[in-house]
């Protein structure tokens, strides 16, 4: 095993736990898209950022979990 990810063992449960956040980010993401689109007018300067930067989250968990459950 390699001693980089020796500590994986002790935590098989990691990658499951970052797909299932990363696609209840991307649900969330989308949701608030949806929704910003539908009211516009509620939509301030920061709060158009937040759909976008839940996607990059999403991904970001996706990814890692994916990369975790490849390395096993």
């Amino acid at each position: 095993m390699n001693p980089q990810t020796a500590w994986l063992a002790s935590v098989p449960w990691l990658p499951w736990v970052l797909l299932v956040a990363g696609v209840l980010n991307l649900a969330f993401a989308w949701r608030l898209k949806r929704l910003l689109a539908r009211h516009p007018d509620a939509a301030t300067g920061v709060l158009r950022a937040v759909p976008a930067l839940t996607l990059i989250c999403a991904g970001v968990a996706l990814a890692v979990g994916v990369g975790l459950l490849l390395l096993r």
